[in-house]
This record gives C-alpha cells, sequence and structure tokens, in this order.
C-alpha cells in the first residue's frame, strides 16, 4: 500500500506495484492513493506513462485520489483530462462492477 509522499525515492515502488499487477495479466489496474498525501513530478510522470502503456495493451488504469494535494498536482499536470480518477474506493469498485465513468475535476 503506498501512504505518505510518493517522492523520488518511492517512485520506483509505484513503478513496481503497477507493473506487478499488469504482470498477472489484470485486465483492470487501480492505484489507490487514498493515503498519499503529496506526489513529486516524477510519480505523476510514472502514472501519464502507466496510463498510455494501459490503453497500448488493451487494460483499464484508474486511480482512487482522495487528498486536495494529490488531485492538484495532478490537476496541474493535465492529468484530470488522461486518466480515471475515482473520490473513493467504494466508487472505483462500483465503477469496476456497474462500468459507469466518473471523472472528477
Amino acid at each position: 500500500m503506498l501512504a505518505g509522499e510518493i517522492d523520488a525515492p518511492a517512485v520506483p515502488l509505484l513503478r513496481h506495484l503497477i507493473y506487478d499487477t499488469e504482470l498477472r495479466r489484470a485486465r483492470r489496474v487501480l492505484v489507490d492513493l487514498t493515503h498519499v498525501v503529496t506526489i513529486c513530478a516524477a510519480g505523476v510522470r510514472e502514472l501519464a506513462y502507466a496510463s498510455v502503456h494501459a490503453r497500448a495493451t488493451y487494460r483499464c488504469l484508474s486511480m482512487v485520489v482522495s487528498t486536495a494535494a494529490v488531485r492538484a498536482t495532478l490537476a496541474a499536470h493535465g492529468l484530470f483530462d488522461r486518466l480515471t480518477i475515482h473520490d473513493s474506493l467504494a466508487e472505483a469498485v462500483g465503477h469496476r462492477v456497474t462500468g459507469t465513468a466518473h471523472r472528477t475535476t
């Protein structure tokens, strides 16, 4: 589980968690950032790359972002237009089950 800060030294862990899930041939990958309070530019780039990679391999990548600072960082980098972002884990799981899309801004 990711918690606290995603700073440059934590980006390899983020990468590993995302791609470890993909290696298990998961069609849907959910990145839970509920307990992350800040994310650095390298972390944002990793999420953007993971999103592109997921689309290229016909996978669905979405994430849960509940902290204002992380939301602001992702918005500042234009990722709200490129990623499926949920307010809560319950919403993300509901999206998976019902197939309804919700993009927050």
